[in-house]
């Protein structure tokens, strides 16, 4: 190979080499000014999202501070929430508004007594039994060995003088009086009838059943009667029929009670305690003693009387105190009687006057019902 060519190769390889350099660095110098060139528009697109962001920030403050009211603005708010409270009506009920059953039960009957009719049988002559005929008349009868005869006015038509004292009374269906003895001094177990025209007769003589014979009650042609046995002390009751027959005996079971009244109320029999005023029903031929009947009771209360209104509630007589129970046996009602004296007896005729007896010996007839 020639010197010539050679140096010619080496000349052109020279000159490809200074090519390639420029080349080169006119390429590094274009990348370079790329770089700067994006870096310059990345910061510019910075500044931007940056100012758009402050932009949109400072848009939102202002709406928000142009929606919230201003320290005056926020008082008559709030004044007008309050109003608004205040001024709305709740669905509240006031307990004063509620009436319960036992106010609703209260409200049938007076505060106070009418008092219609006065009438002294006598001084010192306790009124033991009062009952009502069909044809409201009132039968009375007192310790003084009398009983009497009063229209509903409480006008007299009739007086009997009797040997002994009748304490526990009640009508026939034709209005004859019936009555017992009780517990007063020498006091016979016997039935005593007293008819509307004629003399007394003795109806029925129980002694050999009997020590004692106390409270009595007519039904359906049938006469039932509380008995207390000789010794030992036992309660049971006796029912007869309209000529003093003995037909039936109902003892109490599964326990001993201490009884003095009967009563019926919507047909069914109940024989009453004498402290506690419990009621007991007679039914399948005994008296019923696990449970008494009525939901309310009176401790400690002595049951002078017990009668049933034309309402179905039942009134106890207990000293100075009327004890009405509703005719579902769940609710008292209690009327006091302090200006009229010790009670001893009670009947309700057909007109809703209260009859009511005292120990001193006043017969009072008496508006009760609100109704």
């Amino acid at each position: 190979m020639s010197e010539s060519f050679l140096k010619g190769i080496e000349a052109n390889e020279a000159e490809s080499t200074t090519t390639n350099k420029k080349v080169d660095g006119d390429r590094n110098v274009k990348i370079k000014h790329n770089l700067r060139k994006r870096k310059h528009t990345d910061e510019e697109d910075d500044k931007e999202k940056d100012t758009a962001s402050s932009s949109s920030k400072q848009s939102r403050t202002k709406q928000t501070e142009s929606k919230r009211p201003g320290k005056a603005q926020q008082s008559t708010v709030l004044l007008e929430r309050t109003r608004r409270r205040r001024t709305k009506p709740r669905n509240i009920v006031s307990k004063a508004n509620v009436s319960s059953p036992q106010d609703d039960f209260a409200k049938l009957f007076l505060k106070k007594m009418n008092i219609i009719t006065n009438i002294n049988i006598g001084m010192n002559t306790c009124i033991h039994g009062i009952c009502i005929t069909n044809d409201n008349l009132i039968w009375v009868n007192d310790s003084k060995h009398h009983v009497k005869l009063f229209d509903s006015a409480g006008n007299i038509l009739r007086s009997v003088d009797l040997e002994k004292s009748p304490v526990f009374n009640c009508c026939t269906p034709n209005g004859d009086l019936l009555f017992t003895e009780g517990y007063a001094l020498g006091a016979r177990a016997e039935v005593i009838m007293v008819p509307r025209e004629g003399d007394p007769r003795r109806l029925a003589d129980l002694s050999t059943y009997a020590k004692n014979l106390c409270g009595l009650l007519c039904q359906e042609e049938m006469i039932y009667i509380v008995c207390r046995s000789k010794a030992p002390q036992k309660y049971f009751v006796i029912k007869l029929d309209m000529e003093g027959e003995v037909i039936e005996t109902y003892r109490p079971s599964p326990k001993n009670v201490n009884i003095n009244h009967i009563i019926s109320h919507y047909g069914r029999l109940y024989v009453m305690g004498t402290n506690n005023s419990s009621l007991f029903l007679l039914e399948n031929d005994r008296i019923s003693t696990k449970d008494k009947v009525n939901k309310v009771s009176l401790r400690d209360t002595f049951t002078a009387s017990a009668c049933v209104d034309n309402h179905g509630n039942v009134l106890i007589g207990s000293r100075l105190t009327i004890y009405v129970m509703d005719p579902s046996l769940q609710r008292l009602h209690k009327i006091r009687t302090d200006d009229l004296g010790s009670i001893r007896s009670t009947a309700v005729d057909h007109r809703d006057q209260l009859w009511i007896g005292t120990y001193e010996g006043n017969l009072y007839a008496a508006h009760y019902l609100s109704i």
